[in-house]
């Protein structure tokens, strides 16, 4: 066979096999992403029912991806995040932006917005819910 039908050969396998190796990667960091559809609800609503039964309500949304809409309230700025505070009336809800593609987003809106994020719902102290890996809608 000659020389130049061999390394044709040999590339193709290489790049198969490359192919291969990387479907197979995103494959299996992918594999845990569910397509769910995230939970659609106000800030105060959310605060209304972790009020009535905080447990339930962190068992219920604790961890999954939620579409919050509410009024904002207060705007921080940290060293490596945003936090938007959304009124909830009983609780404010903490609203934490860690991607440095929303930051842009985040100096766009001011006091009395009202804005929609997609985000986890992460923990409820006695004044705040927090939720994190938040992106604007």
């Amino acid at each position: 066979m000659p020389r130049f039908i061999k390394m044709w050969l040999f590339s193709a396998l290489v790049s198969l096999m490359a192919l291969g190796m990387w479907k197979g990667l995103e494959w299996y960091y992918n594999k845990d992403l569910e397509d769910t559809v995230a939970i659609e609800i106000t800030a105060q609503d959310l605060a209304i029912l972790y009020e009535q039964d905080s447990t339930l309500s962190t068992y219920t949304y604790g961890g999954d991806r939620i579409l919050l809409t509410g009024v904002v309230i207060d705007i921080r700025e940290s060293s490596d995040h945003y936090t938007v505070v959304l009124d909830g009336n009983i609780y404010d809800i903490d609203i934490v932006f860690s991607d440095s593609d929303e930051f842009n987003k985040v100096k766009s809106i001011k006091n009395g917005d009202t804005i929609t994020i997609n985000g986890k719902i992460s923990g409820f102290s006695i004044l705040t819910i927090q939720v994190i890996d938040c992106y604007f809608e």
